[in-house]
């Protein structure tokens, strides 16, 4: 889980005033590369194992909004 989709929705409401159910389906879906696969998974692994969420969002913030902003 990342930020992006909780900015993407307010950013949608903030332009239309409303929000409907089928307008999630507008949310893009980016497939990433072998490379962005394994670089999300490793940081996903690093907050599992640690069970601390906190220390390493802001690294998974970045890689899901740069994989969405190549797209």
């Amino acid at each position: 889980n990342s930020a992006f989709i909780t900015t993407y929705v307010k950013n949608m409401i903030t332009m239309t005033h409303t929000l409907q159910i089928n307008d999630g389906r507008l949310i893009p879906i980016v497939i990433p590369t072998q490379e962005q696969h394994d670089e999300i998974t490793n940081i996903v692994d690093r907050i599992m194992e640690s069970g601390n969420e906190d220390m390493y969002m802001e690294e998974l913030n970045k890689k899901v909004e740069q994989l969405y902003m190549q797209s």
